[in-house]
């Protein structure tokens, strides 16, 4: 069950939580398509810093597999703000994406990994909250 109250727009958000109950105050958001889960990435293999960012953020890939990586910059409600594919070589790789032009608010960072092409299924998959002050 989900309440949505607002009395003017606050422009601080945070999000507090305890048990079931997540309460967060801020400007009201409709509701996003987008879960934040990270499943199918260890810990091991991928750091996302800093959190939250300013105008920049790294994510550093550990894998020892290769394959295709696609990054997906999503904002609070589903719209896809910046897209990344490369080709990871199984040999560690940092990738820098530039946030300075985006206003401040919660994003989702989807990252996803495919083992032969592009087109491949997705074998790996995640989805991390990113927080952008500033």
């Amino acid at each position: 069950m989900t309440f949505e109250w607002s009395v003017g727009e606050m422009t601080a958000i945070e999000t507090m939580s305890t048990g079931n109950l997540v309460l967060t105050n801020g400007i009201l958001q409709p509701l996003s398509p987008i879960q934040s889960t990270n499943t199918g990435w260890d810990s091991t293999e991928l750091k996302i810093y800093p959190i939250p960012t300013g105008d920049w953020i790294t994510i550093d890939f550990f894998i020892i597999q290769k394959g295709y990586i696609t990054i997906m910059l999503y904002d609070a409600i589903g719209r896809l703000m910046q897209t990344r594919k490369f080709f990871y070589s199984g040999t560690g790789h940092s990738e820098r994406m530039n946030l300075s032009g985006y206003a401040s608010g919660d994003y989702l960072l989807n990252i996803q990994m495919g083992v032969l092409s592009l087109s491949t299924a997705i074998q790996k998959q995640g989805t991390i909250k990113i927080q952008k002050l500033k």
